[in-house]
């Protein structure tokens, strides 16, 4: 054999073990790592082969990101704008799904677990409900997901998984930044045989970057699960604070002079809310090929801003109800496999808002 086809037949064997044990290793992070995809059928699936684009944040992805919230979490994902109003804390922040602009909010939907956060007055959603040590993984469903999710899904699904894992751990982290931002989070867990919980608390206080930019966030939220024969029953919650200045617009004279000042009259103006949402739940698998799960949540949130520059008071006071029960049959197809899936998202909203400037004026909406 010449010395050409001798190297040429070692290259041959070099690259075909080095494509075994590439094989061998993907094989192994799959089997460490399953990919779980709770988004394209509304029940939680081991197999991820549903044609839907999906991009998934993991979260070991979460834990090594230097974000801190999950607006600047999702600005990492490809085909997500995110305009935060306030700060690096999120408050207020609208999300934008496959560039619709300013209709953006309009057109994408976000989900804690399965039940929707955009509030029926078109207001952004309350990033601060969602602290981000709470959350497990983020699943970004691109296209319109109308068809399972309902209206505002033109753009897309944003679905929010939060940890349920039944492993005992404690953990505390505190940060420090720039502007005066400090933050700390801890949470617990523990599990027996008969049941498990969680809890996480967070709070983070920054003086931000322009002058009356200040803003604090503080919250509480778990989960407590009760194991049952063929399922478990679950309390899912959290309550929020948050509160930061407004610092209004600048003159383009003043912005280029110094774009951190503010005009005199904006150094009062003051806004804050504070809420809860509450979601006791039930998993049941009925029979080996149908499986039962239903949420029944309530939530709430007071809102309060001080326009001092305007002489105004804004108030608003909104509540959400809603119902989603959900059935899985795995039936097959002849010889192939298949599932059908059939539930019903009832929602009732009420919003109440009051402002005062010259004269009193309120609104009133109800959405079922």
């Amino acid at each position: 054999m010449s010395y050409r086809h001798t190297r040429s037949a070692l290259a041959a064997a070099i690259l075909a073990t080095l494509a075994s044990q590439t094989a061998q290793a993907v094989q192994t992070i799959e089997a460490a790592a399953p990919q779980v995809v709770v988004s394209a059928t509304r029940f939680a699936e081991a197999d991820p082969r549903v044609p839907a684009n999906i991009t998934v944040i993991s979260r070991e992805e979460i834990a090594a990101s230097p974000s801190l919230g999950l607006p600047d979490l999702l600005k990492s994902a490809a085909g997500i704008e995110v305009r935060s109003l306030y700060g690096n804390m999120g408050i207020d922040a609208a999300v934008d799904l496959r560039g619709f602009g300013d209709t953006g909010t309009s057109n994408t939907l976000v989900l804690l677990d399965g039940r929707r956060l955009n509030p029926i007055d078109l207001s952004a959603v309350s990033w601060s409900s969602i602290p981000l040590g709470n959350v497990e993984r983020v699943e970004i469903i691109r296209g319109s997901g109308s068809v399972l999710f309902g209206d505002r899904a033109s753009g897309g699904v944003i679905n929010i998984i939060t940890d349920k894992s039944s492993k005992p751990q404690s953990s505390v982290a505190a940060t420090v930044g720039s502007y005066g931002y400090v933050g700390l989070d801890a949470s617990t867990g523990a599990a027996s045989d008969s049941g498990r919980f969680t809890i996480n608390g967070h709070f983070a206080d920054g003086d931000g970057w322009r002058r009356n930019s200040d803003a604090s966030q503080q919250s509480i939220s778990g989960r407590g699960a009760l194991k049952l024969a063929r399922g478990e029953a679950f309390m899912d919650y959290v309550f929020y604070d948050d509160r930061n200045g407004l610092p209004g617009y600048l003159p383009t004279a003043q912005y280029r002079d110094d774009p951190r000042q503010i005009l005199a009259k904006f150094s009062k103006d003051k806004q804050r809310r504070d809420g809860y949402l509450v979601r006791p739940g039930l998993a049941l698998e009925l029979t080996p090929s149908l499986a039962l799960e239903v949420e029944l949540a309530a939530d709430h949130e007071n809102y309060h801003a001080d326009n001092v520059s305007f002489a105004s008071v804004f108030q608003r006071r909104r509540d959400m109800l809603s119902l989603t029960p959900r059935l899985r049959w795995n039936h097959g197809l002849g010889n192939m496999a298949s599932q059908t899936v059939v539930g019903i998202d009832y929602y009732d909203g009420d919003v109440a808002s009051r402002s005062t400037t010259y004269a009193a004026q309120g609104a009133k909406q109800q959405s079922t």
